[in-house]
């Protein structure tokens, strides 16, 4: 097989993968109504404890609108807090709430599971070299610009 005939099912495979986890995701039922963003947004501040908008912006690489939106939804669903500083009024934090904490560790309980049962289809030289693969693509993301 060619480089290009290669690299162009790798692509497919990658976002076939993806948008099946989404799927099997959204099908437990704690957590269908959260978009995958608002998920890794929970995952994130339950990580951080607390941020503000423009860490999670710079975080997802995605615009504070967008954050803000977000965060309204999720403050509805009262999954989020806003928390004001004491010493600084103008700086806005964002942390989760119980039912955030809850919710939250339902649906990462289901994911593991899920990415478990999957794992132990391959044996450990697979696992280590899918790692360093994976790793390799996300230290490359976050470093390299999009070329247009």
């Amino acid at each position: 097989m060619r480089e290009d005939q290669v690299n162009s099912r790798i692509i497919d495979c990658i976002f076939r993968i993806s948008r099946i986890l989404r799927q099997q995701l959204s099908s437990c039922s704690n957590i269908s109504h959260l978009s995958i963003l608002q998920l890794e947004i929970l995952t994130y501040l339950a990580h951080t404890k607390k941020a503000q908008m423009q860490e999670i912006a710079e975080q997802f690489h995605i615009n504070k609108s967008t954050v803000s939106t977000h965060f309204d939804n999720l403050n509805n669903m009262r999954l989020l807090r806003r928390q004001v500083d004491k010493k600084d009024r103008r700086v806005v934090y964002l942390s989760l709430t119980k039912k955030g904490e809850t919710l939250l560790a339902e649906g990462l309980k289901f994911k593991n599971k899920r990415m478990k049962q999957l794992l132990k289809l391959l044996n450990i030289q697979d696992k280590q070299m899918l790692l360093s693969i994976l790793t390799n693509f996300l230290l490359n993301l976050d470093k390299k610009p999009y070329e247009k």
